[in-house]
């Protein structure tokens, strides 16, 4: 819309993880302004939506012969609005953003409203900021990508990602993560994260990351491996001649 400058966007999204379904309708406005040029650009993002949750435990009951049970033969339904709201900040090497994924605080209702008798599900507002930037020279075969993400919950510990990359040939990218924060107080941090990602065509890239955890749930998990792969349909011819490394955060 108008050049690029606004843009409107809508989502759905059905969840469903053993008894518990989540639907979620969500509908978006960006505007983006150029600031000092056209390499720098400021950028603001709003979301408005509606999430309905719904846990059903009695029909995963083990056994149809049990004795009615006040938790698992109860339906607990619910629907919470929320807004979304962020500023990004970028540039050709750099990039700077503020995000607010949760304005509203707000409740419904759950199984532990019945065990307990004082606690409901709740939506608690939380903040994310991030930073980075690309160093090395434009045509350079090794440049490094820098960046920290910090993310707080109220009534839930921080967590501060400290990330570090390489980029080969403008090609590969390899690099590491260091977590702090979580349910650590004794500062090794909560998890370290290796990654690695390869650009096979200009619409083609393939990654691989490990996540070694180091927090409290490192007793039940010998951590994690993710695989990604990432092909373009329709890629502008612009961006063919030189990588926009904006696109790799």
């Amino acid at each position: 819309m108008r050049n690029g400058q606004y843009a409107l966007g809508a989502a759905l999204h059905y969840d469903q993880l053993g008894f518990e379904r989540k639907y979620k309708a969500d509908l978006d406005f960006a505007f983006r302004v150029h600031v000092r040029g056209p390499e720098h650009r400021l950028s603001f993002g709003l979301r408005a939506g509606l999430l309905h949750h719904e846990v059903q435990p009695g029909n995963y009951r083990p056994d149809d012969a049990l004795p009615p049970d006040m938790v698992l033969d109860q339906v607990y339904r619910s629907t919470v609005p929320n807004a979304s709201f962020g500023i990004h900040a970028y540039g050709r090497r750099y990039f700077a953003g503020i995000s607010f994924p949760y304005l509203l605080s707000a409740r419904g209702n759950g199984p532990e409203d019945v065990v307990f008798n004082h606690s409901e599900q709740q939506q608690f507002r939380r903040v994310l900021v991030s930073a980075g930037g690309v160093f090395g020279r434009e045509y350079s075969r090794v440049k490094v990508k820098p960046s920290v993400l910090y993310s707080y919950a109220s009534h839930a510990p921080f967590d501060l990602d400290i990330n570090l990359n390489l980029l080969l040939i403008d090609r590969i990218w390899i690099g590491g993560s260091y977590r702090i924060g979580g349910d650590r107080s004794d500062g090794k941090g909560a998890s370290l994260v290796a990654v690695c990602k390869f650009k096979a065509t200009q619409q083609l890239e393939i990654g691989y990351a490990y996540d070694h955890t180091l927090s409290g749930l490192g007793s039940l998990s010998g951590g994690s491996h993710e695989i990604m792969m990432s092909f373009e349909l329709h890629r502008e011819r612009s961006h063919l001649v030189t990588p926009r490394y904006i696109r790799y955060f």
